[in-house]
C-alpha cells in the first residue's frame, strides 16, 4: 500500500514548523525503515469567501444593473463576459500533421488570493472604463446593510400602528 501523508506547515528561520507536530512524528514512526519522498511546496491560499462576495454580490450586481450590461439574462452572464477578457488564455496543440490554438479558462477556485485580487482589480478598472459606479466592499456592507436595517425598522413601525 502506498502510503501519502500530507501535512500543513510553515518555515520559519530555515527550519519547517508543523501545524501539528505531534501528528506529524507519529506518522513518521508508522514509516519507520521505509524510503520515503519528500516534496516541500508553497501551500495554495484559495481566494476568500469575501472576495467572492464582493465580485458576485457587489460587482457583478453593479454590472447587471448599468446601461451596459443590462440586456443580459442574469449577472453569470457577466462573469463569463469577465472570464473571456481576464481569466482566459491560450494554448498551441502541436500534433503530427497539424497545429491548432485553444482558449482555457482560469476558475476563480483555480486561482490563489493574490490573483483573485489582481482580477478584481483589472474588472473594476474595466467597469471604470464602461462608466460603470461599483462601490467599494466597505460602502456595500454599509450601504446594503444599512438598507435591510432601515427596511426592517420600518415595516416594524407599519405593523404597530
Amino acid at each position: 500500500m502506498k502510503a501519502q501523508i500530507k501535512h500543513q506547515a510553515k518555515v520559519v528561520n530555515g527550519k519547517v514548523i508543523y501545524f501539528n507536530h505531534e501528528l506529524y512524528t507519529n506518522q513518521l514512526y508508522q514509516l519507520e525503515g521505509k524510503q520515503v519522498d519528500v516534496i516541500i511546496k508553497e501551500r495554495h491560499r484559495r481566494a476568500s469567501a469575501d472576495q467572492f462576495g464582493y465580485y458576485f454580490g457587489g460587482i457583478l450586481k453593479a454590472c447587471h444593473e448599468s446601461e451596459y450590461f443590462h440586456h443580459f439574462d442574469k449577472s453569470d452572464d457577466i462573469d463569463v463576459y469577465f472570464e473571456d477578457k481576464f481569466r482566459s488564455y491560450r494554448r498551441m496543440v502541436i500534433l503530427p500533421n497539424e497545429r491548432y490554438e485553444i482558449k482555457k479558462h482560469r476558475g476563480l477556485s483555480e486561482m490563489s488570493i493574490t490573483e483573485v485580487a489582481e482580477f478584481i482589480e483589472r474588472v473594476l478598472a474595466h467597469c471604470v472604463e464602461l462608466g460603470i459606479t461599483v462601490l467599494t466592499p466597505q460602502e456595500y456592507n454599509i450601504t446594503h446593510y444599512s438598507s435591510i436595517i432601515k427596511k426592517s425598522k420600518d415595516d416594524t413601525s407599519d405593523k404597530l400602528l
